[in-house]
């Protein structure tokens, strides 16, 4: 695995607008590259102004030769940094990263694949990470950043159902996915073929959540984690 490192800075109140303009270009077009592992935006305040990295990870440099082109070093911008960036790096690190963490993998079965990658790839954003056709069946592995496995007693689940629909309603699999805007992801995936289960609530332990229900019937939790910067 390949980490990419990039750094550039913006003047303290062109910071938020930054986050989003990176959400509208850079970050998307990572994740969408064939190989990308993931992709984060970092930043980091100091008196006058904010200073951003973006790292991300490949599975080789051929990848990051398909996104950045030749010289693989070139940092890559868009028409509208020159309206944030008042100083930045025009050439990337990269470092190749050793990683002796077990990898959790869900398997999901779906009887459309297409629709499915429509729904997880374009709708909620997951990278593809590999992908295959073959005689035996087709197949997808989507990268989804850090994996946790969450394990409910009946009750406990019932619980979180009643918060999030109003009504005990899902399989013992359900997916979560942390979003930096559950809302806003929600309508994403409605558009990519999923469907609202429930709209958004503020859970009790603060988290702003929302219930969808992909293509193939399972049941996601969206959450978001309020920022607590002030």
């Amino acid at each position: 695995m390949i980490a990419r490192i990039w750094r550039g800075w913006t003047a303290k109140e062109d910071a938020d607008g930054y986050v989003e303009y990176l959400e509208r270009t850079g970050i998307p077009a990572y994740r969408a590259t064939p190989g990308n592992l993931g992709a984060f935006i970092l930043r980091r305040a100091d008196a006058e102004r904010t200073e951003f990295v973006t790292l991300s990870f490949w599975d080789s440099l051929d990848s990051i030769v398909a996104f950045a082109g030749d010289p693989v070093d070139r940092a890559v911008f868009y028409p509208e940094d020159d309206r944030f960036l008042v100083e930045r790096e025009t050439a990337v690190a990269h470092f190749e990263l050793f990683d002796s963490a077990p990898d959790l993998r869900v398997a999901l079965t779906v009887d459309d694949l297409e629709r499915a990658l429509d729904f997880y790839r374009d709708g909620l954003g997951l990278a593809v990470a590999e992908a295959w056709e073959r005689r035996s069946g087709s197949g997808a592995i989507l990268t989804a950043g850090r994996a946790t496995l969450e394990l409910l007693s009946p009750d406990e689940a019932r619980f979180v159902d009643q918060v999030e629909v109003g009504q005990p309603t899902a399989a013992p699999i359900r997916l979560a996915f942390e979003v930096p805007d559950s809302a806003a992801s929600a309508d994403r995936l409605e558009a990519a073929g999923g469907e609202r289960v429930a709209e958004p609530v503020v859970t009790p332990w603060g988290h702003r959540n929302v219930r969808m229900r992909a293509p193939e019937g399972t049941q996601l939790t969206l959450f978001t984690v309020p920022d607590e910067r002030g």
